[in-house]
């Protein structure tokens, strides 16, 4: 009876582990604040122009949507990016300091990028189409 309750204590533990690091939030370990941002499309009018310095990135596995903090003059601005797999197929790497331009949805006080340029290393990465749909959930493009 003990190890019974052993596994369910560990079971319990895992649980609340996964949910800590974003698994269940979002559908798939979205922002936690959108509902399902991985799949959903946004207003188009709602497209705007972010250009500043990276003032923090986050690409950790399991810790929710990656994103990075933009610094625009005196605001700082967090914009969730997409699947991780997706940036690491692209080569995107973003450092602090860089300069980085960003065309992003806002939906509810909140970034998600549809674009994202940074200048010095010449490279731009699309992350969502014209409606916000995510360009990794298309399948591969040949």
């Amino acid at each position: 009876m003990k190890h019974i309750s052993r596994i369910a204590l560990i079971g319990a533990a895992a649980a609340a582990s996964l949910l800590a690091q974003g698994w269940g939030r979002g559908g798939r370990g979205g922002c936690g604040e959108c509902g399902d941002c991985w799949a959903a499309g946004f207003p188009s009018g709602s497209l705007t122009e972010l250009r500043g310095q990276v003032a923090a990135v986050q690409l950790t596995p399991g810790m929710g949507m990656p994103s990075v903090t933009v610094k625009t003059g005196d605001e700082t601005k967090v914009v969730y990016l997409g699947s991780m797999r997706y940036l690491m197929v692209q080569g995107f790497n973003p450092k602090v300091d860089a300069e980085i331009e960003i065309k992003a949805f806002q939906v509810n006080g909140r970034y998600f990028a549809a674009s994202v340029t940074l200048p010095a290393e010449n490279k731009t990465i699309e992350l969502r189409d014209s409606s916000g749909r995510p360009v990794w959930r298309r399948g591969p493009r040949w």
